[in-house]
Order: C-alpha cells, then sequence, then structure tokens
C-alpha cells in the first residue's frame, strides 16, 4: 500500500471535519462527479466576486442619487462618478455638506469648484475647518463673502496656514490697515497664494518705477491688490509708457496712481488712449491738466458717459466750463444741473446710444437736435 493510500485512510471523518470548513465545500447543487478543491475554491471566489460587485454598484446607485440631488447635471454625471470613483460616498457627502452649508459656496458654482479642485475631497472637513476660520478670524473675510472668495480661489480652503500668515504679514507691512486685509482677499483672493519674492518685485516696482510713497503704498494696494502679482511688471511698464507718451511728467505718474490706482489695470488701446484722444480733441488746451489732477475722469466709460454728456452741452449751446464738472458727477445731479427734466436727459441718452451703435462706437458728432 502506497504512503498516499494510507494517509488518505488515516484521515477520520472528524480530522477531515476539521481541515475543510463547510463554507469552502458548499454548493448550492450537489458537487459534480469529479469536481475536486481546486473547483469548489474557484466557485467561492467568483462569489465573492459577485457580492463585491453588486456592492460597489449599490454604492455607484447612492453616488448618483446624491449627486442628482446637490445639482450635478445629467449631462455631468458620467464624467463626475469616474473622477470620484476611488472615493466612498461618506467622503463626498461630507465634503459637499461643509462647502454648501458651512463655507457657502452657491449650487451653481460647487461643481465648477470640485471639478477643477478634486483633491478637495482628499482633505478631512476638520483641516478645511482650520482654514475657514484663519480666513474669517484672522484675516477678516466676512461670513457673508466667504464662499465667493472660495469659489474665485479653492485653494485656500487646503494651502500651508504658515504660508498664509506670511502674505498676510507682508500686506501689513506695506501699510495695509488691519480693517481692509479682508477687503484686499475678498477683490483678490489670490493674493494669499502669491510668492513673496514675486510680491517684493511688483513693490519696489511701484515705489521706483511709478513713484508711489511709502506713507501711500498701503492704500493703493488695498485699492487694487492685483498690482502685487496678477498683471505683469511688462504690462505695468507699458502703461507709464503710455502716460508719459501724452504729456504726464515723472513727477505726476505717482500722484495720478494714486489717486486713481485703476488705472494701471486699464487696456491702453481699448480704454485710455480713445479717452485722451476725445478730450485732447474736443478741449485740447486743458485736456492733459484736467486728466492728471482728476484722473477719476478716465474711469468713466467713453461711450456710456463721456460722448453723451459732451454732446448734450453742445447740443444745448451750453457753455463748457471743465471736464470734471461734466464729468465726475451722476447721471441724476447732471440732469438736474443742465436738463430740462430727467427724461429729457435720459432720452438724450438713449439716442446717443443707439447712434454708437449703428457707428459701431466712432461717431463724433452729436446727434440731431
Amino acid at each position: 500500500m502506497s504512503g498516499l493510500v494510507r494517509a488518505t485512510l488515516a484521515v477520520t471523518p472528524s480530522k477531515l471535519q476539521r481541515r475543510v470548513s463547510p463554507s469552502t465545500l458548499w454548493l448550492p447543487h450537489p458537487c459534480p462527479l469529479g469536481a475536486g478543491p481546486r473547483k469548489v475554491r474557484h466557485v467561492k471566489h467568483a462569489r465573492q466576486a459577485v457580492r463585491l460587485g453588486a456592492s460597489y454598484s449599490q454604492n455607484e446607485d447612492q453616488k448618483e442619487t446624491y449627486l442628482k440631488s446637490v445639482g450635478v447635471k445629467k449631462d455631468r454625471l458620467p464624467s463626475t462618478l469616474i473622477r470620484l470613483r476611488s472615493r466612498p460616498i461618506e467622503k463626498i457627502m461630507a465634503t459637499v455638506e461643509f462647502l454648501l452649508n458651512t463655507v457657502g459656496v452657491s449650487k451653481n458654482k460647487l461643481w465648477q469648484v470640485l471639478d477643477t479642485h478634486p483633491h478637495l475631497f482628499d482633505h478631512p472637513v476638520k483641516y478645511m475647518k482650520e482654514h475657514t476660520e484663519f480666513l474669517l478670524s484672522t484675516v477678516g473675510v466676512s461670513r457673508a463673502k466667504l464662499g465667493k472668495v472660495v469659489e474665485r480661489f479653492p485653494q485656500l480652503l487646503i494651502a500651508s496656514l504658515e504660508d498664509m500668515t506670511a502674505r498676510v504679514e507682508y500686506l501689513r507691512s506695506l501699510g495695509v490697515a488691519e480693517a481692509q486685509l479682508g477687503q484686499v482677499v475678498e477683490t483678490f483672493p489670490q493674493v494669499l497664494g502669491l510668492s513673496l519674492e514675486n510680491m517684493e518685485e511688483h513693490r519696489e516696482f511701484l515705489v521706483t518705477r511709478v513713484g508711489i510713497t511709502e506713507a501711500k503704498l498701503g492704500k493703493v494696494v488695498a485699492s487694487l491688490p492685483q498690482l502685487l502679482g496678477s498683471v505683469s511688471l511688462e504690462n505695468l511698464e507699458a502703461k507709464l509708457e503710455f502716460l508719459r507718451s501724452v504729456g504726464v511728467a515723472e513727477d505726476q505718474l505717482g500722484q495720478m496712481v494714486q489717486t486713481l490706482p485703476a488705472i494701471l489695470a486699464y487696456n491702453v488701446e481699448g480704454n485710455l488712449a480713445p479717452t485722451f484722444r476725445f478730450f485732447e480733441k474736443v478741449a485740447p488746451e486743458e485736456a492733459l491738466e484736467q486728466l492728471i489732477s482728476c484722473p477719476a475722469i478716465i474711469a468713466y466709460s467713453l461711450e456710456g458717459s463721456i460722448k453723451p454728456r459732451y454732446w448734450f452741452f453742445m447740443v444745448k449751446r451750453l457753455p463748457f466750463k471743465a471736464i470734471r464738472t461734466m464729468v465726475t458727477v451722476t447721471d441724476a445731479k447732471f440732469a438736474k444741473r443742465y436738463a430740462d427734466s430727467p427724461e429729457e436727459w435720459a432720452n438724450f441718452k438713449r439716442i446717443c446710444a443707439l447712434r454708437l451703435k449703428v457707428m459701431e462706437g466712432n461717431a463724433v458728432s452729436p446727434p440731431p437736435a
């Protein structure tokens, strides 16, 4: 008798029961003749795969139902589900509820935020809560605007608190008032993500090339924080070159920018040049002096405000005293001062708008009275 046969006969029923678990041998039907232990194990694994597949399918169904409930559109569901397939439903729900209810992100912007920044799902809600507290308490962002801030720059919820604190300290060092820090971040959330080196390069440019005084630098930055990095130095230099070309002296550049920081954000060909050219044509003797002393004039729309008001003066044969008195008042005050009635001014503006539309903005003379 061979050793294999002797070993087989030596196995008692009780030993066999201990060596082979019932779950391994269980089959829905009697095991067919010749089905050995390997085939039985394959059946067991197949059943496990089916159970896992059913569980995965159920999980995906839950995700789909939830995503629909929080505003994911039908055409975006497949790609969103693929992007979230490795993340448990509990984590998805916790992150979404945090963004909607705690941060204040709108449903319309929620999936734009998460599509562009899916790594938000990789951070615990507790971690992101620390960042919202930092923005609210340390920076001074208003709770009402927190959602808008995060919509524009979601990285604020996961960036290094140490790095963001360094940016806040830098803004303070420039003279930005404590009460204005929140307003700065609300206006330009990306300021907390700029490199300190880049911010310092722009600060030096504003002081040495533009001529902004250190005492006024904080107010300028608070008014237009994009000057610390969003606008390239080459772009800023192009604005300065244009202002010099129309006669603005070096010592006048800083004063103009301190009065109207946005002048460095305007497009030369689309805004600055047309406005300067128009005033040079209609008031050549006083245009430059008026624009330097009152750069706020440049902030007004050439087609929507400046041209209609100038044309109104011409049609009514009103004495043209000064550009600033004509431009830098509200429509209500302008109508009260110069029109017979608010309706007369409103109707004239409508006629001007139609004329400019027909002439594609190139009209230089007023509409007929």
